[in-house]
């Protein structure tokens, strides 16, 4: 049985009956962020928020999610107090799929069962923009506090198992930091299980700390890695091995195909299937469609759409957002060509597929080639 201090109700409990005098933002996030350009944030485990706070009062549009709700509430009223604004959320830190790019991404000293801290730092990761980095702070495993159970002691880390949960990132720090002191809030999902006695004072040390800084290539426009799929499937098991494919391969097949599905949602929210004919230009997928069409009006409601190759053979399935563009000469010189027909003078209802993610594979070769690309 899993401890009772990963629970909502611990944390909130703890956080009704806890006096907060400490109110200082960390110190490895002042050192890490202190020369960057404010960008877009996002906090996970922000407990009463004070971290989520400094970064908003030096410029970030930040995001704070806690799973407890009196934290989440508490954080609310600090941010209005100091009048900055902060969005903060009451979610699941380990399973919240953070919407958009985020140009940092911050944990701190949250305590999560390695299978949800992996969980969660995957979507950090499918969530970083490009020239973005995650921050991950942690207690760390060399030095284990003497009154924490034997399940609590499993939430510890050390740099390798952070490093080896981000992949895809270049590692700009990855060490243990001994003796940190003036800090945040330990919020809920995190901090000392079984020491908050609501006594914690500004210059509480966290002794041995894990530190992991991870930042993704600014010129990176996606990333490739292993999709998540049911253990069933074999993906990521070890004797099936990972070669994952090229992207040229992607757009070699894209390019080649003659017919494709395009999935959007009707009004009422059901699916809607249709095929179509499309060509890849200018690194993208378009087509055309009468502007009266269904799957045009269900466009303009929701331009959330997928689109696969009519061959199961050589798998590509891609995700994205549907945009209504103009039909520039060589897309329709393109298109022309590729199916032998005239558009004739100013075609309309040509679309373009802004591409969020790219699924592959090769099916004589499942589940090794299994790949995905993120955007």
């Amino acid at each position: 049985m899993k401890s009772d201090s990963y629970t909502v109700e611990f944390w909130n409990d703890t956080w009704a009956s806890m006096s907060h005098s400490f109110t200082h933002s960390d110190k490895v996030l002042m050192d890490c962020t202190g020369n960057l350009e404010p960008g877009r944030a996002l906090d996970l485990g922000c407990g009463i928020g004070e971290n989520a706070i400094w970064l908003a009062e030096h410029g970030w549009r930040v995001t704070g999610v806690d799973f407890s709700d009196v934290a989440i509430e508490k954080a609310r009223k600090r941010a209005a107090d100091k009048r900055v604004e902060v969005e903060f959320v009451v979610s699941d830190a380990s399973v919240y799929r953070p919407s958009g790019r985020y140009d940092l991404i911050t944990s701190f000293y949250i305590h999560l069962w390695p299978e949800q801290r992996a969980q969660m730092l995957a979507n950090a990761v499918e969530a970083l923009a490009p020239g973005g980095r995650i921050l991950f702070v942690s207690h760390d495993r060399s030095v284990t506090p003497s009154w924490w159970s034997r399940e609590n002691l499993e939430s510890l880390t050390t740099p390798e198992e952070i490093v080896a949960e981000l992949p895809g990132l270049r590692i700009d720090r990855a060490e243990v930091v001994e003796e940190i002191g003036s800090h945040a809030e330990h919020g809920s999902e995190h901090g000392d299980p079984g020491d908050h006695d609501g006594h914690e004072s500004d210059q509480h040390s966290h002794g041995a700390t894990t530190v992991v800084v991870g930042v993704r290539d600014e010129t990176e426009s996606h990333i490739s890695d292993r999709p998540r799929m049911p253990a069933g499937y074999g993906v990521g098991d070890p004797q099936y091995g990972f070669e994952p494919i090229e992207w040229s391969w992607v757009v070699e097949r894209v390019s080649s195909a003659r017919n494709y599905w395009v999935a959007t949602t009707r009004a009422d929210g059901n699916p809607h299937l249709s095929p179509v004919w499309g060509v890849w230009q200018n690194d993208a997928f378009h087509f055309f469609t009468d502007p009266d069409s269904l799957k045009a009006r269900n466009i303009r409601r929701n331009p959330r759409a997928v689109v696969h190759l009519e061959s199961g053979d050589e798998v590509v399935i891609m995700e994205g957002t549907l945009e209504s563009v103009a039909a520039t000469l060589d897309i329709v010189s393109g298109y022309e060509s590729k199916y032998g027909i005239s558009l004739g003078d100013e075609p309309e209802g040509l679309y373009r597929l802004n591409l969020v993610k790219v699924l592959a594979w090769l099916e004589s070769d499942f589940p090794k080639t299994a790949t995905r690309w993120r955007f």
